[in-house]
C-alpha cells in the first residue's frame, strides 16, 4: 500500500537539501580560507626568521662600527697631540732661529786686532812696496750678512717644510673625522624591515579575530 504524499513534509525535506548544500559550500570555503591562512602564517614565520637573522647582522655591524668609531677617535687624539707637539717645537725653532739672527756671534772681538807677539818683522814686508808698486789685496765678502742669509734660507725651508706637514696632518684629521661622523651616522634600526612588511601585507584571519 502506497503511502500517500505529504506536501508540508516533502517541502521541509527540500529545504533541508538545500540548507545542507550551502552548509556544505561554506565547510569548503572554510577549509580552503584554513588553508589560506595557515600557508600566510607559515610565509610569515619565515620572514620574521629572516628579519631576525638581518637584526642580528645589523647588530654585529653596528658593534664593528662602534669599534671603528672608538679607533679613529683614538687616532685622531693621537694626530691632534702630535699636531701640537709640532707646533710647539716650531714655536722653539723660530724663538731659535730669533736668538741666531740677533746674537753676537758673528761680530769680531776688539782682540782680533791686536798685534800677535810672535810676528816677525819679516810678515810686514809686503807693506813696504815702492811708490808706484802695489799690492793686490783679494777682499773676501762679508761672511756675517751671507751667513745670515744662509741660515733665515735654511729656518725658511724648515718652517716651509713644517706647514705642508702640519696642513697634510690637518687634512687628514679631517678626512678621519669625516669617516667618523658617516660611520656614527648610518644605523639602520633593525625593527623597521618588520614594520613595512606589517604594514604592506596585513594578514587575511585578522577580520575574524
Amino acid at each position: 500500500m502506497d503511502m500517500p504524499s505529504h506536501p508540508a513534509l516533502k517541502h521541509h525535506v527540500e529545504h533541508l537539501d538545500f540548507m545542507l548544500y550551502h552548509t556544505q559550500q561554506d565547510l569548503d570555503h572554510s577549509r580552503e580560507y584554513a588553508n589560506q591562512t595557515h600557508a600566510r602564517i607559515l610565509e610569515q614565520g619565515d620572514a620574521i626568521k629572516m628579519l631576525a637573522n638581518d637584526r642580528r647582522t645589523l647588530r654585529q655591524q653596528r658593534a664593528k662600527k662602534d669599534a671603528t668609531i672608538t679607533r679613529l677617535r683614538a687616532k685622531i687624539a693621537a694626530l691632534e697631540a702630535t699636531v701640537k707637539a709640532q707646533e710647539e717645537q716650531m714655536k722653539k725653532m723660530e724663538e731659535d732661529g730669533d736668538d741666531i739672527q740677533g746674537g753676537s756671534a758673528f761680530l769680531s772681538d776688539d782682540d782680533d786686532f791686536e798685534d800677535d807677539e810672535n810676528t816677525e818683522e819679516e810678515d810686514y814686508e809686503f807693506l813696504d812696496a815702492g811708490e808706484d808698486d802695489h799690492v793686490d789685496i783679494e777682499m773676501a765678502p762679508p761672511t756675517r750678512n751671507a751667513n745670515q742669509d744662509a741660515m733665515m734660507q735654511m729656518l725658511q725651508v724648515m718652517l716651509e717644510d713644517r706647514e705642508a706637514e702640519r696642513a697634510e696632518r690637518q687634512a687628514n684629521i679631517a678626512a678621519l673625522q669625516q669617516l667618523a661622523n658617516n660611520n656614527q651616522g648610518h644605523h639602520d634600526h633593525p625593527g623597521s624591515k618588520l614594520k613595512n612588511f606589517q604594514n604592506t601585507n596585513p594578514p587575511v584571519f585578522s577580520k575574524t579575530t
